[in-house]
Parts: C-alpha cells; sequence; structure tokens
C-alpha cells in the first residue's frame, strides 16, 4: 500500500505538469495563430482618391482585417469613419460602390480602394416652405402649458378615470366646476 506521502507527491507533480503543458500550449496556439493573422490577414491598406490625388494611404492592422471579414457591418463603419473627413457618402458603399466604381477590394494586392470622384451627386432636396412662427414670451408658454394640463386633468377626473393610470376612480358624487378652456387672466 502507497503512504500518503507518495500519494500526494504523486497528485502534486501530476497537477503541476499537466498545468505546465497547458500553459505551453496555450502560449504555442497563440504564438502560430497570431503568426498565421500577421500572414494571412497582415500588409492590408486602404487607399482614398479624389482628382487623381492621394487623400489617404495607410495600413489596416490584421486584427481589423480579421473582424472585418468576419463582420461586414464592422467593414462598412470603418471605411465611412476614414472616408468621413473628406467627403460624404451619397451610396451604400459595399453595395453600390463597386458597380459605380467608388469602391474595389483587391485581395491580391490587399488594397481597399475609394475613388471619391465617382461618389454621386446627392439627390436635390425640393425647398422646404417657410412658415411664421407666433414670437411668445417664454412666461406665456408655460402658462398655456399649466392651464392645458389643467384642463386635461380636469376632464379625466370628471369622465371618473384618473389621470395617471387611466383606470376607474371611485368618485360618484362628486362634481367638479366646470373648467374654461380659455387661460386664465391672472
Amino acid at each position: 500500500m502507497y503512504s500518503w506521502d507518495v500519494i500526494r507527491e504523486w497528485i502534486v507533480s501530476g497537477i503541476v505538469q499537466n498545468a505546465v503543458w497547458v500553459i505551453v500550449a496555450i502560449l504555442f496556439v497563440q504564438i502560430v495563430q497570431g503568426g498565421f493573422d500577421k500572414w494571412w490577414y497582415g500588409k492590408w491598406q486602404i487607399v482614398i482618391t479624389k482628382k487623381n490625388k492621394v487623400l489617404l494611404q495607410k495600413p489596416v492592422s490584421p486584427a481589423k482585417v480579421k473582424q472585418m471579414q468576419n463582420v461586414p457591418e464592422d467593414k462598412l463603419v470603418f471605411l465611412k469613419g476614414l472616408i468621413a473627413p473628406f467627403d460624404m457618402l451619397n451610396c451604400d458603399l459595399l453595395q453600390d460602390g463597386p458597380g459605380l466604381g467608388l469602391y474595389e477590394e483587391n485581395v491580391k494586392a490587399k488594397r481597399f480602394v475609394i475613388n471619391l470622384d465617382n461618389n454621386p451627386q446627392p439627390p436635390k432636396r425640393p425647398k422646404r416652405a417657410k412658415f411664421p412662427q407666433a414670437r411668445l414670451h417664454p412666461l406665456e408658454i408655460v402658462h398655456v402649458k399649466l392651464d392645458f394640463d389643467f384642463l386635461s386633468v380636469h376632464q379625466s377626473i370628471t369622465n371618473h378615470q384618473s389621470p395617471i393610470t387611466n383606470h376607474q376612480l371611485p368618485i360618484t358624487n362628486y362634481q367638479l366646476p366646470p373648467c374654461s378652456s380659455q387661460p386664465s387672466s391672472t
């Protein structure tokens, strides 16, 4: 029969040995996966041009390219964020952009190319009609608002409904005096 010292030593050495192997395996996988990601997703660039002039040319990190490949919505948000200082897009970049020559994703050259010369013109908006605005003093606005709120509460209570919850109230024989819809002159 084994003594408790031998069993304890065997358990502790097994746990330590397994913990070391787990740590080594995790580090190995992270190093290999990081190297693979750098090789597969690395060296991508974004180029934004307008009137045959390069406005922006910068590398994109491998982690960002991997994220954009896995989640297409992130690609659109990222590209719009880079375009925003130079121009406003007037079409969907990923759906309409390739057909218009606005957006090109060259996988072999690892480049996102955006040519802002092919950005369509914004649609013409009809002119808005101008309406005259009444000028009220701020205290008049508050006065009208308070009178309106009192009127709505008064009408709710006379209909035997709570103004807050719209439930029936147990009031049966109490009537409030009639309320005028005109603001008071005080």
